[in-house]
């Protein structure tokens, strides 16, 4: 309500002065501004109740996630505890794979006689297709690649597979074959290896399959996943490789592609350095003629590095 001082003042006779008026008019302003200023701040106390009502409602959310969290610990506790009842103790004499042991139908007819045409065919088609992934990848990499992604991740994975087959050798699977047919190939091995774990086929097409994708090339990608699908599948027929193998050698190779990947601006600057470094110190010891004094300043620091 507007004070009644100011009422009176307004409701005066009309035959007052005309600087009465004024005054008037100027002091309803100023009571609408205290009413409009207690509007305001009524409005933002409701926005603020508002808000009280909102953080009311975390804590309740926090206490769902919590309640959520202790039930997957809770069952995480019992699947340790089933697990630890339900593990194997059979004995076996030699490596069992199950995988194997499904297509034993297929093993039986390429070690048929009689079968050596269709047995001969297939293994060449694998390599055939085996050798057009490593053709077309590396030689897209060495026209249009603007890194050493594909390189270095291929190092890593051949490094730590032959450093592996230094300590772990499996015994040859029943039904081996892996002789060489008509046609050889360029990059897939023929004869009787035991370097079964890990899978080099498997995990090189593996890395090229995930270089075509990091490149945008789709297509290309689909067809080394093709190609590694049928490579699987004639590696565990032809018995060249157990499963468990494949399995490691697709995962590791996925690792190592996407570790090399992550670092890769690190590791190219890394070798960039070593190469800069490496034709510092050739560059100065072709000029062994030359004597250090009269060698510009630039040049004196550069050997003053290389001798370090």
């Amino acid at each position: 309500m507007l004070p009644k001082m100011v009422l009176a003042n307004c409701e005066s006779p009309a035959n007052e002065a005309r600087v009465q008026h004024e005054i008037c008019a100027d002091e309803l302003k100023e009571v609408k501004h205290v009413a409009v200023e207690i509007i305001s701040k009524s409005e933002s106390t409701d926005v603020t109740s508002d808000d009280i009502k909102k953080n009311d409602v975390l804590p309740t959310k926090e206490k769902v996630a919590l309640a959520t969290r202790l039930a997957i610990f809770i069952f995480v506790i019992f699947a340790l505890i089933i697990g630890r009842m339900g593990v194997p103790d059979e004995e076996y004499e030699n490596v069992t794979d199950r995988v194997m042991n499904a297509l034993q139908g297929v093993n039986d007819f390429i070690n048929r006689p009689g079968n050596e045409l269709y047995r001969d065919l297939m293994q060449m088609i694998c390599s055939f297709f085996v050798d057009i992934v490593f053709l077309t990848t590396f030689g897209y990499w060495v026209v249009k690649g603007k890194g050493i992604r594909l390189p270095v991740t291929l190092g890593i994975f051949y490094v730590v597979r032959a450093l592996v087959q230094m300590v772990w050798v499996s015994p040859f699977p029943q039904g081996f074959y892996w002789e060489a047919p008509i046609l050889p190939s360029l990059v897939v091995p023929y004869g009787r290896g035991s370097d079964f774990f890990f899978s080099g086929h498997s995990g090189f097409l593996v890395i090229c399959a995930s270089e075509w994708h990091k490149i945008k090339m789709p297509k290309m990608r689909n067809f080394a996943i093709g190609v590694a699908i049928y490579t699987i599948f004639i590696l565990l027929t032809y018995r060249i490789h157990y499963s468990i193998d494949i399995f490691t050698g697709v995962i590791f190779a996925e690792w190592c592609f996407g570790k090399v990947d992550l670092l890769h601006d690190e590791i190219l600057g890394f070798f960039n350095k070593v190469a800069s470094f490496v034709k510092r110190c050739f560059g100065i010891k072709q000029n062994n003629i030359v004597k250090v004094d009269e060698l510009p300043l630039a040049q004196n620091i550069k050997l003053s590095n290389c001798q370090v």
